[in-house]
């Protein structure tokens, strides 16, 4: 039984009452508790545990049964001795240098971005310590989605060495990361830019969503920023990246998500923005799509907040609750906002924002960074 519904059963007891969703109003406060009703179904049936397969086993299958683009990952440098010339490693500018990884400054004078501008990059070099393979479906995934999407940091190239070294080429993300950002500002957000920014991240999080990928690692460190552009000019741009936890959830010859197992439960005192049902003791799986949701809507909380949704060192028994008051506590951003924010975090999957509905309500179809839109509607929003 995962953890949040065992601590409902331990508050409550087997037969008490479950956690319910709140039928939300605009014109209501957040500390208001309002009536709502009880879904007529899950969002999601529990998976069959006959039909959870694990993903390595069935890796080559889904790639030439479900998207045959997906062909490769690093290609070979000693065959692709001009391409990998072009690239123009500074290894006196170095940005990063780890144990499995080192991060230097790169140019390309062939490379262009769309206003005649030169592209900044970053060649990130794995070592064999990493144990990263060419054909890793990691390495497969960024090739593949290159830069189709401007919300997604661009790949440019990934090579390999007869020492198994990966050599990957990406844009350079010259203003960091969105935890450091929030840590040195020692201040969140505002709400416009956080739903900016909620509007751009889930661009990206549809698009992987059309290829049948799931992240599985959203969070603060992993959406970098980089200057603002057009309308914006003084405020960042976003774009996710830290892809190395990606998977492909669908199954075309089940149709079906391929649910995903659970983590040790002591795992969530370190993993801090994945999805309390995702931690399990048992023998149990989860639902990838619905975790991202929730990896979302803590990455977003965090923004503007720079606290984590509920303690997870120390998480109390009734999780929603905790979630609850720590939302209502932050006087940065209206009430619809958190209403919106405690949808996406729900304990219980059953009522949580479906992904396809997170920007559906009216109160978002006004001016997307205007947070006065949000008082102007009438409109319910719907958190089950």
């Amino acid at each position: 039984m995962p953890f949040y519904q065992r601590s409902w059963n331990a508050v409550l007891g087997e037969n008490g009452p479950k956690p319910r969703p709140y039928n939300i109003r605009v014109n209501a406060t957040f500390e208001e508790e309002l009536p709502g009703k009880e879904p007529e179904k899950p969002k999601v049936a529990k998976a069959k545990l006959e039909e959870v397969v694990e993903f390595r086993k069935k890796l080559n299958k889904q790639l030439n049964e479900y998207n045959t683009k997906f062909t490769k990952g690093a290609i070979e440098i000693e065959k692709n001795v001009g391409t990998f010339g072009q690239y123009h490693i500074e290894k006196d500018k170095v940005i990063f240098n780890g144990l499995y990884s080192e991060i230097h400054h790169c140019k390309n004078d062939q490379l262009q971005s769309k206003n005649g501008q030169k592209t900044e990059l970053i060649a990130r070099e794995f070592k064999a310590t990493s144990l990263i393979k060419p054909d890793e479906l990691y390495l497969i995934l960024l090739r593949y989605i290159g830069n189709q999407n401007k919300f997604i940091v661009q790949t440019m190239d990934i090579f390999f060495d007869n020492k198994l070294h990966i050599f990957l080429f990406q844009e350079y993300a010259s203003h960091g990361n969105g935890f450091d950002y929030i840590t040195d500002k020692k201040a969140g957000i505002s709400e416009s830019l956080m739903i900016r920014w909620a509007r751009d991240l889930y661009s990206a999080m549809s698009y992987l969503g059309d290829l049948g990928i799931s992240h599985r690692s959203i969070q603060p460190k992993h959406i970098l920023l980089f200057p603002g552009t057009g309308d914006q000019p003084n405020e960042f741009q976003i774009k996710l990246s830290g892809f190395r936890d990606a998977i492909i959830y669908w199954d075309p010859t089940l149709d079906d998500i391929i649910y995903q197992r659970c983590k040790p439960q002591n795992y969530m005192r370190i993993m801090f923005f994945q999805a309390p049902e995702t931690f399990s003791d048992s023998n149990e799986y989860f639902d990838p799509v619905d975790a991202d949701v929730w990896s979302f809507g803590s990455t977003l909380f965090y923004f503007v907040s720079r606290i984590l949704p509920f303690n997870a060192r120390f998480p109390l028994s009734l999780l929603d609750s905790e979630i609850r008051n720590n939302i209502a506590r932050i006087d940065s951003i209206s009430d619809p906002v958190k209403f919106w924010l405690f949808g996406l975090l729900r304990t219980n999957t059953q009522y949580r924002t479906d992904f396809d509905s997170i920007f559906d309500d009216p109160i978002f179809v006004s001016t997307p960074d205007s947070a006065t839109s949000f008082g102007k509607s009438d409109s319910k929003l719907s958190n089950t």
